[in-house]
């Protein structure tokens, strides 16, 4: 009312309307100024430093509207309108078409003064604070030194009026950035995805043979460059550590491992009778830590290394990540659990929301279509091989090794026969202490560890072979080129595989294979050079033994077999796939 008043009889007396008009409202609001109330009103206040301290205008007069103060107007170029005429456009006296009229200051000043401390004085699309539709003042800006980033309003029907949360940027997203950012005839290096990979079946202090091919293919991916790898390797321990368990406990310790970074937390394990809640109880376990790692630096893929428990505990770990996930089928996992109502379940439940599924061989997904696993998901993945560590050695040589090594007399015209695999009934090793009667002379080599030892000794012995069966227990790694080398067959009778990495390492050296069809066990024995394959039974074992023996095939043909596989093009397999999932 008060500047109403004023105006009207400014206009009564004749005088400039918008001067007078202009340096009344300017006195009111030196008279009435109070500090702002936040930043924000503090950026609208310098707006008015314009008006304030000027001389009163006379017509005429060429200094009039000059700054009384020392100061001129200091508002910088990247603030003032788009397409506003020049200051002195704004202040001639006589031509009221090019005066510029300021904003409603005081009610620009009340507004502000709305916005609470350290929100930006920006609203979602034509929405007020107090949700009246209302466009918001052009000059309510946060302070110039702070730099503001807002997504634009989420417009949906539900969030209508609410800025939408700030996105998460992913590592590969990142990295794409970064490849946009830079491209343009200089690119930067590759995007480096983050890849969370839960294994069970994973080398630890404890059993460090265990679960060796799965670390190597980790290993290979992240020596690429291009995946980052972190692996969480769950150990079940029961509420009371006893027995085995208390040396399983204390290998749960974290480390780098070859490059690749390894969390191992502890779940409780119920033995015997608690296979069904696992999956769950190895999620809970490790959910926390997926949690902190991923907001420490955010994954882009998580996969399980094993169908069960791994595949359904990487469902449920990739859902509260909001990512996609993957399963790789290794054989037993297939076998065994999935012939148990239970764990079939969760399976089919975990590959039908998996990305991807990946089997170590055709005749193993074969297996999981017939299992009700989704068949158009699942892709063939072969295992790799350490080449240069798995080559032909001399055959004479390596039995001189093994007997400085194992204490035990290994002439050079001696059949010789190896078994790799863990002493457990599924992979046959009764099959070949009960052929060696009709082998006369030949010895055998049993490398592996597990609760059958005793069963297979008693069995030799009763037999009269006690004196030809070895058993040499958990190898180093450096030492099984060794003795494949110096056997003239790897016998392995297993009743069900996936691709046994053992019978690509034993072609590898030089040493032909007699095994059971099970697995992808006619995709790699695909002529005689390679070896046998035998039905479970102790005579055909015996047999194709000795006619390995009466016509033995050159040990670099045998190798030549295996040309295929490495971990370099395991991993470039692996990765291809994994960024294919990725990809919108």
């Amino acid at each position: 009312m008060r500047d109403q008043s004023y105006s009207r009889r400014a206009q009564r007396e004749g005088d400039d309307p918008g001067g007078s008009r202009r340096r009344l409202r300017s006195a009111d609001h030196r008279a009435d100024d109070r500090p702002p109330r936040n930043r924000h009103a503090q950026s609208l206040a310098r707006l008015d430093e314009p008006h304030r301290g000027r001389a009163p205008r006379r017509a005429g007069d060429p200094a009039a509207g000059q700054r009384l103060g020392p100061a001129a107007d200091r508002r910088p170029a990247h603030r003032k309108r788009p397409g506003s005429p020049p200051q002195s456009a704004r202040r001639h006296p006589a031509d009221p078409a090019r005066r510029w009229r300021p904003a409603r200051l005081r009610h620009d000043r009340r507004r502000a003064g709305r916005i609470p401390r350290g929100r930006p004085a920006v609203a979602a699309a034509g929405r007020s604070r107090r949700g009246a539709e209302d466009r918001q003042p052009r000059r309510a800006r946060a302070p110039q030194r702070r730099t503001l980033r807002l997504r634009p309003a989420d417009r949906s029907p539900g969030h209508a009026g609410r800025p939408a949360a700030p996105r998460r940027r992913t590592a590969a997203g990142r990295g794409r950035q970064a490849a946009v950012a830079g491209s343009g005839g200089n690119a930067g290096p590759p995007a480096v995805k983050r890849l969370l990979s839960l294994a069970t079946l994973y080398p630890n202090p404890h059993t460090p043979r265990f679960g060796t091919f799965v670390a190597r293919s980790l290993e290979a991916l992240a020596a690429r460059g291009d995946w980052q790898v972190t692996v969480v390797n769950p150990i079940g321990v029961p509420p009371v550590a006893f027995g085995r368990y208390r040396a399983l406990a204390a290998a749960a310790v974290d480390g780098t491992e070859h490059g690749v970074t390894v969390h191992r937390p502890r779940f409780s394990l119920i033995p015997k009778v608690g296979g069904r809640f696992n999956p769950r109880l190895i999620a809970r376990a490790v959910l926390p830590l997926a949690r902190r790692l991923h907001a420490e630096a955010p994954f882009d893929l998580v996969d399980a290394q094993f169908f069960y428990p791994d595949g359904p505990a990487a469902a449920r770990i990739a859902g509260a990540l909001g990512l996609p996930f993957a399963i790789k089928a290794r054989g037993a996992d297939i076998s065994y659990f999935g012939k148990r109502a239970y764990p079939r379940r969760q399976m089919r439940h975990a590959a039908n929301e998996a990305a991807g599924v990946l089997a170590v061989s055709r005749a193993l997904a074969d297996d999981m279509t017939a299992l009700g696993l989704p068949g158009e998901k699942i892709a063939i993945h072969y295992t790799g091989l350490d080449r240069d560590l798995f080559r032909p050695l001399d055959r004479a040589e390596s039995r001189r090794r093994l007997a400085r090594h194992l204490g035990i007399d290994l002439p050079a015209g001696m059949p010789l026969l190896a078994t790799v695999g863990a002493l457990i009934p599924r992979k046959g090793q009764e099959l070949v202490i009960r052929a060696l009667p009709h082998l006369p002379g030949a010895r055998l080599l049993l490398v592996g560890t597990g609760a059958d030892r005793a069963k297979l000794a008693a069995l030799a012995a009763s037999l009269g072979v006690a004196g030809r069966v070895h058993f040499l227990g958990s190898l180093d790694h450096t030492l099984l080129p060794v003795v494949l080398s110096a056997s003239d067959a790897m016998v392995l009778p297993s009743s069900s595989e996936g691709l046994a990495n053992a019978w690509v390492e034993a072609l590898a050296c030089g040493c032909p294979l007699v095994i059971t069809d099970a697995g992808g066990a006619r995709e790699l024995v695909t002529s005689d050079i390679a070896g046998r394959i035998v039905p479970r039974d102790p005579q055909a074992i015996a047999g194709a033994v000795a006619a390995l023996l009466a016509d033995p095939p050159q040990p670099s043909a045998v190798a030549a077999t295996t040309e295929r596989f490495s971990w370099q093009s395991h991993a470039a397999t692996l990765a291809e796939y994994y960024d294919r999932l990725l990809k919108p």
